[in-house]
């Protein structure tokens, strides 16, 4: 009996050991429920990949309704929904940098307690693998914030 059929069969002793030793004893051949509706369909065919090769025209067919679903949304979007989200793109980038630099200084004054924190951009940016200006707006915005101090020498920074 393949298996996937849903159906129940008994099988005799005779069946099952080729004896007719007890022909009164009956076992039941129960297969689980199905998961999916088809799958005994599934099964029945040689193999996978042949059940596949088969119904290539749906996979297909899918395929094409996600392309034209995606080109349809990009080709959708106008000009001024573009920048708004290239905009919020950059300032949840800047944010993440300016929180990176308050931790960044926050583990150097639990390093050095005493002392002033003073940085320049270029070591910032190394430090922080960022591009110069990224850590420059994100500088601005904490220096808005008073979260850090312009240093007398160009290009430092002294965090607070």
């Amino acid at each position: 009996m393949r298996g996937g059929s849903t159906s129940q069969r008994k099988l005799t002793v005779e069946e099952v050991s080729g004896t007719g030793a007890h022909p009164f004893v009956t076992f039941l051949d129960l297969k689980p429920p199905l998961i999916l509706p088809f799958w005994d369909k599934i099964m029945d065919s040689t193999s996978i990949v042949s059940w596949l090769v088969s119904r290539w025209r749906i996979g297909a067919l899918i395929a094409s309704g996600l392309a034209v679903a995606c080109i349809y949304k990009v080709s959708s979007e106008t000009e001024e929904q573009r920048v708004q989200k290239a905009k919020q793109k950059r300032e949840n980038e800047l944010s993440r940098v300016a929180k990176q630099i308050s931790n960044y200084a926050r583990d150097l004054h639990q390093r050095y307690p005493t002392g002033e924190i003073v940085i320049s951009d270029d070591d910032l940016c190394r430090q922080l693998h960022r591009p110069h200006e990224l850590v420059a707006s994100a500088l601005t915005m904490l220096l808005e914030q008073n979260q850090v101090q312009r240093a007398p020498l160009a290009g430092y920074w002294k965090l607070n």
